[in-house]
């Protein structure tokens, strides 16, 4: 599933170590926004490491599972970075 996530980390090595995370699995389309596709147990397991590093109490990540429908309605303006396209094998 193509997957939106965001993140608003306040301290600088936290916000880091997110990214880092983040950019192993996804695309940076802003500073503080990931595209990824993920199934629903790599979506689970990735919340689950974000949650290890962030401060619950002031730090924010938050994933948006965009349907395939919404998806095809994706509009941009500028020096938007290409959209990962779920990847598919032909035999």
């Amino acid at each position: 599933m193509n997957v939106v996530i965001t993140y608003d980390v306040r301290d600088d090595r936290r916000r880091a170590h997110v990214a880092a995370k983040l950019a192993k699995v996804g695309v940076r389309i802003q500073r503080s926004v990931f595209q990824c596709v993920l199934d629903a147990g790599a979506l689970s397991d990735l919340m689950l490491e974000c949650e290890k590093i962030v401060d619950m109490n002031v730090d924010v990540v938050q994933a948006f599972v965009i349907c395939e429908s919404c998806r095809r309605l994706h509009v941009s303006v500028g020096q938007a970075n290409v959209a990962l396209e779920e990847a598919f094998w032909v035999v």
